[in-house]
């Protein structure tokens, strides 16, 4: 994924102007595709390629949902400036905004349990074979039950 610059001049005569755009390399039969993935404007803040490698990175985290690999001390503006297009592109693409299932909560709002391993005791331990865990499952749904519902009189479950 990168940040394509296309120059732009309406006539000869006018002044030269440049739009960006977030596009994706892919390879089709062995030929290399681009796709424009979202259309960015003409922002002059994108005009300098360090400010558009740091909108790139915020824009990667963010889309894939994950926490950058090279935090950086990023201009406000230009977090602001990817937080339009992260909410641009999840209106075009229909991703929900979620949490990240690999960052871990704030302590503040995390739920820790401590248990015990030493003082657990168990009862009837039971391998788990894929029979014994289809015959738990068929005795726990009432197999009898589930058996006539579907006219399968006089079959038993699996494992029996």
């Amino acid at each position: 994924m990168y940040i394509r610059r296309v120059k732009k001049q309406r006539s000869k005569t006018s002044k030269v102007f440049y739009q960006y755009t977030l596009a994706q390399t892919y390879r089709v039969d062995g030929k290399v595709k681009q796709k424009a993935l979202l259309y960015l404007g003409s922002d002059p803040r994108l005009a300098d390629k360090t400010n558009r490698t740091i909108v790139l990175e915020i824009l990667k985290a963010k889309i894939f949902n994950q926490p950058s690999l090279f935090p950086e001390d990023a201009p406000q503006d230009l977090v602001d400036l990817a937080g339009g297009y992260v909410a641009k592109y999840d209106i075009k693409y229909g991703q929900e905004p979620s949490e990240a299932a690999s960052i871990p909560p704030p302590p503040e709002k995390a739920e820790f349990h401590c248990v015990d391993i030493e003082g657990l005791e168990v009862s009837r331990p039971v391998a788990l074979a894929g029979s014994t865990c289809a015959n738990k499952s068929w005795t726990a749904l009432s197999w009898k039950t589930v058996s006539k519902s579907w006219g399968l009189v006089g079959m038993r479950p699996p494992g029996r």
